[in-house]
C-alpha cells in the first residue's frame, strides 16, 4: 500500500506551497532570479521570512511593490 501525503494531494487541487515553489524554479531556471523575498507561515502559526543576498533598501522596497501588486490582484 502507497501512503498518501495529503498536504500533496490538496496542493494538485488548488494553487499550494509545492506548486509555487515549483513555478518560481522554473521562472529563475527559464530567466533569472536575481533577488528574492518569501514570506510564509507554519503549521504551528509562526510567521517568517527568508531573503536571498541583496541591498536591504532593494529587499524592503520588493516587499511593498509586492504588498500593492497583491492588493490590486487580490481586490479585482
Amino acid at each position: 500500500m502507497k501512503v498518501i501525503k495529503l498536504d500533496d494531494k490538496a496542493d494538485e487541487k488548488r494553487y499550494g506551497v509545492n506548486s509555487l515553489i515549483k513555478d518560481i524554479k522554473g521562472l529563475h531556471d527559464e530567466e533569472g532570479i536575481e533577488i528574492m523575498v518569501a514570506v510564509y507561515k507554519k503549521k504551528d502559526g509562526k510567521v517568517g521570512i527568508g531573503t536571498t543576498e541583496g541591498n536591504n533598501a532593494e529587499i524592503v522596497g520588493l516587499m511593498e511593490m509586492a504588498k500593492l501588486q497583491y492588493l490590486e490582484d487580490d481586490w479585482r
